[in-house]
């Protein structure tokens, strides 16, 4: 039988997408290196510490493979961030990208809080979930 789990309350979820989004931010004043280890921590994020970006742990939340019942790796981080991370590349893009950007992020919102579970597009890409 496989191991209950607690979803992750939203606000928690948002104070640490808050903490991760500004060490993005603060990274992305860097030129080039800042934006590509950016990216990178974006993607990789979820794999990192036991299962759970820096704003996660801080926190206590993790992601969770939901089929093998394991912290994520770095390949279901990837698969989970991928629309985050096509998000952050294409704020580079001037005006097209100003505008695609953040309707990615608000349509992976939208998910969060439309699922039963709190999964987003790239939660359910990579068999996913955010819990306590």
């Amino acid at each position: 039988m496989a191991e209950e789990h607690i979803k992750a309350d939203l606000g928690i979820r948002f104070l640490a997408a808050l903490i991760d989004g500004t060490l993005c931010i603060v990274l992305f004043i860097v030129p080039v290196l800042g934006w590509i280890i950016g990216t990178l921590y974006i993607l990789f994020r979820d794999g990192l510490l036991g299962g759970g970006s820096l704003g996660k742990k801080i926190l206590g939340l993790k992601v969770l493979h939901l089929e093998k019942n394991q912290n994520a790796n770095f390949l279901d981080s990837i698969l989970r961030n991928l629309p985050l991370a096509a998000a952050y590349i294409l704020i580079l893009i001037p005006v097209i990208g100003w505008i695609i950007a953040p309707i990615i992020v608000i349509a992976e919102s939208l998910f969060i809080l439309s699922d039963e579970m709190g999964n987003r597009f790239g939660d359910r890409l990579a068999n996913t979930q955010v819990v306590e």
